[in-house]
């Protein structure tokens, strides 16, 4: 916070403005935006304009947000999203479309098994191979990808469980409670609506069987579409999903 008596030479940055307030001039967040076009915030969520998004960011400092790109978050593909310099599209876990720059890997890290059954040369390599192919590449568990896994031969880190199948043979998944992020519902292998692909990993856990993405948006049949309540509590980020599913 920048402290004088007057506002003449200080200089607040996007989004703020400097008033002076008890003989003291400070940098105080915007109060108010003129309505101007949508843009992806690094959150996966759309304002309503650059000054909107700018105007959350001061408030809430320790989130780090900043603008993607402009128009609105696109889900589930690349088509429209622009990416300024060297940057490209990619799609999150969730197909939420971001702008990142895939740079390189200066050493080589411990190996890592991905999703896909292949073996990369630390998490670095793994981040590079995912954002030059246009989609999340989840680690499946670390170390080198094993010919015909099975959970009895994969460890897992503290709070997740290994379940088998896919193309790694077995995986590690989350089950953690899920909190903070853009909330986008999809669908899962098991035919049903999950309110955001960390509580379909949850599902994963708890079941014990994996159930994968299989795209953004709820399933068709809605009678299969996961209820987020517990106890009369709704849309709580760290709800026991093991009670609902």
């Amino acid at each position: 916070m920048r402290v004088s008596e007057s506002c003449a030479g200080v200089s607040c940055g996007a989004a703020r403005r400097c008033v002076v307030r008890g003989g003291r001039a400070r940098c105080v967040c915007a109060a108010a935006c003129r309505r101007a076009g949508p843009v992806c915030g690094s959150d996966g969520k759309t304002y309503r304009s650059l000054c909107r998004l700018r105007r959350r960011a001061c408030r809430r400092p320790a989130k780090h947000l900043s603008l993607d790109y402009p128009g609105p978050c696109r889900v589930g593909s690349c088509e429209g999203v622009r990416c300024g310099g060297e940057k490209r599209c990619v799609l999150d876990a969730e197909l939420g479309a971001h702008c990142v720059r895939c740079g390189g890997c200066s050493v080589a890290g411990a190996p890592v098994c991905a999703v896909d059954g292949r073996t990369y040369a630390g998490a670095c390599a793994l981040r590079k191979a995912a954002c030059e192919r246009g989609k999340a590449l989840p680690l499946a568990y670390k170390g080198s990808c094993i010919a015909n896994a099975t959970c009895a031969r994969v460890r897992c880190g503290a709070g997740q469980r290994c379940v088998s199948g896919g193309a790694s043979g077995a995986r590690c998944v989350s089950c953690g409670a899920c909190r903070g992020g853009a909330r986008r519902s999809v669908c899962g292998s098991d035919a049903r609506t999950y309110v955001s692909w960390c509580r379909l990993q949850r599902a994963t856990c708890h079941a014990g069987k994996l159930v994968d993405l299989m795209h953004p948006g709820p399933c068709k049949d809605n009678k299969n579409i996961t209820d987020n309540s517990v106890n009369g509590e709704k849309h709580r980020e760290d709800v026991d999903t093991t009670r609902v599913l």
